[in-house]
This record gives C-alpha cells, sequence and structure tokens, in this order.
C-alpha cells in the first residue's frame, strides 16, 4: 500500500518513469521536469507534514520562513535530515533544479545527460525511501525503467 503522504511525488516518479528511456528529447525533459517535481514535491510535503509522522520538528517559523523557495527548502531538509538521508548531496539536488529551470524555461529543443536523469531519478527515490519508507517494487521498475539503482 502506498503511504498517503508520499503519494503525490511517488506518482511524479513513476511519470518520469514513463519518459526515461525514451529517446526524443522531449521526454527526456518531461523525465526530468517530473523528477524534480517529486523531489520538491517531497521535500515541501515531508517538512509540512506532522511531526509525529516524520519525526523530526520543523518549527511554525521555519516552515514560514522558507515560503516557497527550493533552495531553502533545501538547506532546511539538511539541517535537520542530513543523519536521516546518507548518501545525497544537497547540493546536488540544487545543481539538478537549476538544470531543471533551464529546460523548462529556456528549454526548447534542449535534451538533458542520460546520467543526469540517472543519478537525479536516484536521488528522488533515495528521499522517498528515507523521508518517507517507501520501499519501491523492483518488477514494477524493470518494467519501467530499465536501470537499477
Amino acid at each position: 500500500m502506498e503511504k498517503t503522504w508520499a503519494s503525490g511525488a511517488l506518482e511524479l516518479l513513476k511519470h518520469a518513469d514513463e519518459h526515461i528511456n525514451k529517446e526524443q528529447a522531449f521526454d527526456k525533459r518531461i523525465a526530468f521536469i517530473s523528477i524534480d517535481n517529486s523531489v520538491e514535491t517531497a521535500i515541501r510535503t515531508f517538512i509540512f507534514m506532522p511531526s509525529s509522522l516524520s519525526k523530526v520538528n520543523f518549527s511554525f517559523k521555519e516552515k514560514d520562513e522558507i515560503g516557497n523557495s527550493f533552495p531553502k527548502m533545501v538547506n532546511l531538509l539538511s539541517e535537520k535530515t542530513s543523519d536521516k538521508i546518507p548518501g545525497i548531496e544537497f547540493s546536488d539536488i540544487e545543481f539538478y533544479h537549476r538544470l531543471r529551470n533551464q529546460l523548462y524555461h529556456d528549454g526548447t529543443g534542449l535534451s538533458v545527460d542520460k546520467n543526469h536523469l540517472e543519478a537525479y531519478r536516484t536521488i528522488g527515490e533515495l528521499l522517498l525511501k528515507k523521508l518517507f519508507k517507501i520501499e519501491f517494487n523492483l518488477i514494477i521498475l524493470l518494467k519501467t525503467s530499465h536501470f537499477l539503482i
């Protein structure tokens, strides 16, 4: 059963999987944008979910100060959870988010490197695993994405 709090981020990651191995530049852009949306949704959801579920206390002031700023969300998550999420470099998340912004805002005809796609996809999955205790079904991953993490 999927965890309700993580369902939006998980759905976006699955959408990325539908496009990630297609050869068209459009599909690679859509996959990357969906991965970024999944990462942002996961981070925002984790910060704003009840601390009884997350086991991390984010104060009202901290939540209010981040507003809609992606870098502030990433920094807050890093400050509070770096021990919960080994293997993730938070600077990589910001790098990939900036790349996503270029693709989204200036992306006519641009594509994204397969290595960037796979690396950001790995980060998205790790966030869901570590923050929400989501276990990924390898059979589904094999059908939708031709790489394993």
